[in-house]
């Protein structure tokens, strides 16, 4: 039996993962929400029709939102979200400490607390939590154990059950966590063999199964996504490329796990570039020396996984070679979730990450430096930290919790409980700089908030310009738009029947016209009310929100579609398949000669 100082050594690197989860994410323990960016979580947990996918031709937060509300409905929504991203955060560092003692062997405690700091302590973490990514961290963080099962997969006697649990928990962050896994475990598993693992033909059965079970994960998505026939706007290439986030250009950058496409998130990560510069030359050498010892274990899939990604990031950010990558987003359907490139860099951190620890363990063991031991190797762990001070406390008080108002709850709720109808959302952007949320960029939450099909714009509004969006009816509303018609006008012409004018939210940040009304207005509870709504019966109003009913309308509200329908129900039959095949396997029944007597 372990003693507890063995057990301690054991579960060290788990710890100091744990409390860098919580030195990052303590603000979210407040009371309120966070919402910032992408981050548009609602404050009340409920399975609104956009949660759902209803309505929406290609429904990227589904199944991840609906799981936060399933959840939320439980522990509540501000804690549901702490201890999501502190699970997130904690699973990356722990998993990399695990999985660096596999694959290189005997290791010390330094290597695997090294590799675990560093996993959670990068810029790409930085500049995902700002943005408010979390679906792409919580791919990154299930890499590492993931590619931990494949190894044992692909021994000769080893199972794929913890595969495919791992992937199924990848699918609860819907497009963008499985357009990260699934191609990583395919690379991992079609690797070439070693010796006493699996033969080609028995690697490429698993390697269907992968395909298999990713595809039903992603149902619930694409297959509306496919019926529908979206594609990605081609310019979309251009405005989500990987580029420079340091003076050292994009192949640097790339290498510490920056090269973010945001500028707001850039600011997360990077500090002075005297700071910048030293993380660079400390990734650099890390890399050089700590990846050549992991070759000789198992840890070679890794590296070419790792390698691959890395260059298709490279290539969506260098000019020329992109317009192949625009093509491919343009012409591939749901091809909208490739433009963000650069999250495709989870491997190549990871393996950041293991090569960071390696190369600490080695310090720590080095002969030269027995006399001075173990002040170098926790120095060298301390470091990550101390280069990027800007992760503490929620990116420096970024990530703050914030209380909606009630008139805002009031009035989403008043439009929940009235009947169907499609309602309209003003200003005409989906991003947001609400005052109650110390006017911080943010999705709009009306389609979280409101037990109704919303109808906003999905435009993606850019400093390069705006990206078109996939919805036709809001296109539609943003041609009218622009040719003089008033937008509540422009609304009813789509079949809204009522209409949410958000408080005085600030809409696009980067400055273009969301002006709500067109020619005459007035303005009340502070807010800008278009002419047209003169006849309109007014719902609610405060504060925060004014709701009108326009009145009947035909054809507002779509069906449900039957490939939504169907997409759901291949997603729960893949969680459930995986996960009964991780319970058998993990309790198998006795039965027959060899059954074990009570």
């Amino acid at each position: 039996m372990p003693t507890a100082d063995a057990r301690l050594r054991r579960h060290a690197p788990d710890l100091v993962a744990l409390l860098l989860a919580l030195a990052i994410c303590a603000p979210f323990l407040r009371r309120g929400t966070v919402i910032a960016y992408d981050l548009a979580w609602s404050p009340r947990p409920r399975w609104t029709p956009f949660v759902l996918g209803i309505g929406i031709p290609a429904p990227r937060a589904v199944p991840s939102d609906a799981v936060a509300v399933l959840i939320g409905r439980v522990t509540g929504a501000g804690l549901t979200q702490a201890l999501i991203l502190i699970g997130i955060l904690t699973l990356a560092g722990a998993g990399a400490a695990r999985l660096l003692a596999q694959l290189a062997g005997p290791m010390g405690l330094a290597g695997r607390t090294g590799a675990a700091v560093v996993a959670i302590w990068n810029p790409f973490v930085a500049e995902r939590l700002a943005i408010g990514h979390w679906t792409v961290l919580l791919a990154y963080a299930v890499l590492a154990p993931l590619y931990a099962a494949i190894v044992r997969a692909r021994r000769a006697d080893g199972s794929f059950a913890p595969v495919a649990a791992w992937l199924a928990l990848a699918g609860v962050g819907g497009a963008n966590a499985l357009v990260i896994a699934v191609p990583c475990a395919l690379v991992l598993l079609a690797w070439p063999a070693r010796s006493g693992e699996r033969p080609w033909l028995s690697r490429v059965g698993a390697a269907c199964v992968v395909v298999a079970l990713g595809t039903g994960l992603a149902a619930c998505w694409a297959l509306p996504a496919l019926a529908a026939q979206v594609t990605g706007a081609a310019s979309g290439a251009a405005a989500f490329g990987a580029r420079s986030d340091t003076a050292y250009g994009l192949v640097l950058s790339l290498v510490t796990g920056g090269g973010f496409w945001n500028g707001a998130g850039q600011a997360a990560a990077r500090g002075p570039w005297q700071l910048t510069a030293i993380l660079t030359a400390l990734a650099v050498v890390a890399l050089a020396v700590g990846v050549r010892p992991l070759l000789r274990g198992a840890a070679r899939p890794l590296l070419g996984a790792a390698v691959l990604a890395y260059l298709v990031v490279l290539a969506s950010g260098v000019p020329g070679v992109r317009d192949g990558w625009a093509s491919v987003i343009g012409a591939v359907p749901g091809g909208g979730v490739l433009r963000d490139a650069q999250k495709l860099l989870a491997p190549w951190m990871l393996l950041t990450a293991l090569a960071a620890g390696e190369a600490i363990d080695r310090l720590a063991g080095s002969p030269r430096l027995a006399g001075w031991r173990p002040m170098p190797a926790v120095a060298a762990v301390l470091v990550p930290v101390a280069l990027q001070p800007t992760l503490v406390w929620g990116l420096n008080g970024r990530l703050t919790p914030a209380v909606v108002p009630t008139d805002l709850l009031a009035t989403t709720a008043t439009l929940s409980r009235l009947p169907h109808g499609l309602v309209g959302v003003l200003p005409w952007g989906q991003y947001r700089r609400y005052p109650w949320n110390g006017n911080r960029v943010s999705l709009t939450l009306a389609p979280r908030l409101v037990d109704q099909q919303v109808l906003v714009n999905d435009a993606l509004p850019t400093r390069t310009g705006t990206i078109a969006g996939e919805d036709a009816r809001a296109m539609a509303v943003s041609r009218a738009i622009a040719a003089g018609e008033d937008a509540a006008l422009a609304l009813r012409g789509q079949g809204v029947r009522y209409l949410l004018i958000e408080a005085d939210a600030a809409g696009d940040p980067t400055g273009a016209d969301q002006n709500p009304a067109v020619g005459g207005a007035r303005t009340e509870h502070g807010l800008t009310v278009p002419a047209s709504l003169s006849g309109a019966t007014p719902i609610a109003s405060g504060p925060s929100a004014v709701a009108y009913d326009l009145g009947p309308v035909a054809g507002g509200v779509e069906p449900i579609r039957p490939s939504l329908v169907a997409g759901w129900a291949m997603t729960v039959l893949s969680w459930a398949f995986a996960a009964g095949w991780a319970i058998a396997r993990r309790h198998p029944r006795r039965s027959g000669r060899g059954a074990a007597r009570p």
